[in-house]
């Protein structure tokens, strides 16, 4: 359950939802997939194996356009689909749908998995403490919760206090359009480009990206520099750096099924978000062997690190962005190791396949629980 668009605006939740739901569906007897659409933003029309049911929603608080989004029409599914269905998966967070879904099934007596959003326990604010009055009573009544890493889950164990309903840690999967790219060895050779594909908003720390490239203008390196992603608040922080670099450009948002076609024309793709709890959009540029640098917050610069799948660099530090990306494209062979360090990276840690198995087992333990 995620609202679905075909900017992206919601971020990786949605495009997590309908990878997973795919991957297990023919493990298990029926999928269902529903999901919120925007009237003005919906979701290109694709070929699945999976049964999807999408209501239109809209914000129902102006302060809060994300979190309120919600409909009368899509309360009623949400209750419909809970009642007919064994166990409900709920990508979790502070917002009307998830909290309805989750107490809807446990109303039903239903089993219950919850798979918290990764700024589930980083934000803190006056309003997330007020929403927790009923976010963790709901949260602690769940059959199982689906945690990206054990990072998070200790997190999750702090946030929750006493009463934590059990945990696993399953990572997403790459994009489903990468599936089939898993021995990718071709790349994109005609040019030198660092990409930034995510979301334009404060965590994701783009104004990093775009201060490299100006930087990397000012020692002359042959590097392009391309932004890609929904604006969410920070497009008007960097439009003085767009209008004076010359190697910058920001091409607008993009839909999910076109990610991998673009991933597939660049060379290293960078991520300089602060605490990255996992970044979907990084796993898959992995999975096609493509080399990346991520901050030392991120969930998986360690991995990174250990295959040399590209670069680690520190939080908030345009300079090492672009020292890495001059190491990484200087020399054929740094690329080429980074490269297949990426690929078997993929392959050893971040399977499809083993997101899939660990899904469906999480399940059986959720159905195998008593309230």
């Amino acid at each position: 359950m995620a609202l679905r668009s075909n900017s992206g605006a919601y971020g990786g939740p949605a495009d997590t939802a309908l990878n997973q739901s795919e991957l297990i569906s023919d493990r298990v007897e029926a999928v269902t997939l529903l999901s919120g659409v925007v009237a003005t933003d919906l979701p290109s029309a694709g070929a699945t194996a999976i049964t999807t049911v999408e209501v239109t929603v809209r914000p129902l608080l102006p302060a809060m356009p994300i979190a309120s989004l919600g409909s009368w029409s899509i309360l009623r599914q949400i209750w419909l689909q809970t009642g007919i269905h064994d166990v409900t998966h709920v990508s979790f967070a502070r917002e009307i749908i998830p909290l309805w879904a989750a107490f809807s099934t446990i109303v039903q007596r239903k089993k219950l998995v919850l798979q918290p959003h990764g700024m589930l326990t980083a934000r803190k604010g006056p309003k997330q403490r007020a929403l927790d009055v009923v976010t963790k009573p709901l949260f602690r009544r769940a059959d199982l919760v689906v945690a990206l890493t054990s990072d998070e889950h200790r997190a999750l164990s702090r946030w929750i206090g006493q009463g934590e309903p059990p945990t696993v840690a399953i990572g997403n999967p790459p994009l489903r359009e990468a599936r089939d790219t898993s021995t990718h060895t071709e790349w994109a050779e005609s040019t030198r480009e660092a990409l930034f594909l995510a979301r334009l908003e404060p965590r994701k720390r783009v104004m990093d990206f775009a201060q490299a490239a100006a930087l990397a203008a000012k020692r002359e390196l042959d590097i392009n520099f391309a932004i890609v992603g929904p604006d969410q608040g920070d497009l008007e922080t960097i439009s003085d750096l767009l209008r004076a670099s010359p190697n910058l450009l920001y091409e607008g948002a993009l839909p999910a099924t076109k990610v991998v076609d673009r991933l597939l024309q660049t060379t290293v793709f960078v991520l300089p978000s602060f605490r990255e709890p996992w970044g979907n959009v990084l796993v898959t540029a992995l999975a096609l062997g493509i080399p990346v640098i991520v901050t030392e917050s991120a969930a998986l610069a360690e991995v990174v690190a250990q295959y040399r799948a590209g670069r680690v660099v520190p939080d908030g530090s345009p300079e090492h962005i672009v020292d890495a990306l001059e190491d990484l494209m200087i020399s054929p062979d740094s690329l080429k190791e980074a490269r297949l360090g990426a690929l078997k990276l993929s392959q050893d840690e971040l399977s499809s396949r083993a997101s899939a198995a660990k899904l469906v087992d999480s399940y059986e333990r959720a159905q195998g629980t008593k309230k």
